[in-house]
């Protein structure tokens, strides 16, 4: 469920793989897209998975700006603005 899923994104442990495959299966669907601002923020994630939030069309603006700033300004800068 959704509070499972947030809990693993969000765990600093959480390994680069795990935090992909749910991003990729869970958090584009609808009612699921806030798991991409937490997955975001997490230290371990990917470059090749922020650019798959990024580049997106298909997501609102909101679910891709903590990406965005992960990308371009690292994830202390991303944690900062919460």
């Amino acid at each position: 469920n959704w509070e499972v899923l947030a809990s693993i994104c969000c765990h600093e442990d959480c390994p680069a793989e795990i935090l992909d495959k749910i991003v990729e299966k869970k958090a584009m669907k609808k009612g699921y897209e806030y798991l991409l601002r937490i997955s975001s923020r997490n230290k371990n994630i990917k470059e090749k998975t922020l650019l798959r939030i990024i580049n997106n069309s298909e997501l609102e603006e909101r679910f891709k700006i903590v990406a965005q700033t992960t990308h371009k300004k690292g994830v202390k800068k991303a944690n900062e603005s919460r």
